[in-house]
C-alpha cells in the first residue's frame, strides 16, 4: 500500500529534500524504496540542521519566555514556536479512505512550503516580529527605521536564514510525521484489517 499509493507522492518532494539534506534518506531506483544516505557530508549536515533546530527552538523559547516581548507578542511567538515543535502533528480517524489520505498528504507537503513563504513575507513587512531573531534586539524597531543600507542587508540576510530554517525544520519534521507516523499507522491498520 506504501510503495503503491504514497510512495509516488514521497517521489516528487524528494529532490527538494535532497538539495536542503533535512533527512538521511533518498530513493533507491532499483528496489523502488528509501534507503539510508551512505554520503558522509550529507549525513553530517542532517546532524547539523538537528543542533541549529534545537538552538534555534531554544532561543525562541527563552525570547518567549524571558524576552521583553508584550502579551501579544508572546501569544504570536507561542505559535510559530509550536508549528516548529509539533511540526504539523495530523490526527485522522482509523476510517478515512486512501484518497483523503491521499488529498490531507499533498495539502501537507503544499502547507510545509507555504509557512515559510509566508513567513519570509510577514518578516520582510514586519521584521521585528516576535519571536524571531531580529525581535531579540532591543532596538530593532529604531534600527529597521532608520533605514541604512547596511542595517536593510543585515536585516534581508536573517531573513534567508530565518527562511532556511523554517524550510529544513518543517520538511524534516514534516517527512516524519506525515511518511512515518501517519501513514505507517494507516498502513498497519489496512494491513491488521486484511489479516482479519
Amino acid at each position: 500500500m506504501f510503495r503503491s499509493e504514497f510512495l509516488p507522492l514521497l517521489k516528487i518532494w524528494l529532490p527538494c529534500y535532497h538539495i536542503l539534506k533535512c533527512i538521511p534518506l533518498r530513493h533507491d531506483k532499483k528496489e523502488d524504496r528509501l534507503v539510508a544516505v551512505n554520503s558522509v557530508r550529507h549525513l553530517r549536515m542532517v546532524q547539523f540542521q538537528c543542533f541549529l533546530c534545537f538552538v534555534y527552538c531554544t532561543t525562541m523559547l527563552i525570547n518567549i519566555c524571558f524576552g521583553g516581548l508584550t502579551l501579544i507578542g508572546k501569544l504570536q511567538g507561542f505559535g510559530f514556536f509550536c508549528v516548529y515543535l509539533m511540526d504539523f502533528f495530523s490526527k485522522l480517524t482509523h476510517n478515512c479512505g486512501v484518497k483523503l489520505l491521499k488529498i490531507l498528504v499533498f495539502i501537507s507537503e503544499v502547507s510545509i512550503r507555504a509557512i515559510p513563504t509566508f513567513q519570509f513575507a510577514l518578516l520582510t513587512y514586519a521584521p521585528c516580529t516576535p519571536p524571531f531573531i531580529l525581535s531579540m534586539l532591543p532596538s530593532c524597531k529604531e534600527m529597521t527605521d532608520a533605514g541604512d543600507w547596511s542595517v536593510t542587508m543585515v536585516t534581508f540576510l536573517v531573513h534567508i536564514f530565518e527562511l532556511w530554517m523554517s524550510l529544513h525544520i518543517l520538511s524534516a519534521g514534516g517527512i516524519a510525521l506525515i511518511y512515518v507516523f501517519l501513514l505507517g499507522i494507516v498502513c498497519i491498520l489496512s494491513y491488521i484489517r486484511i489479516l482479519e
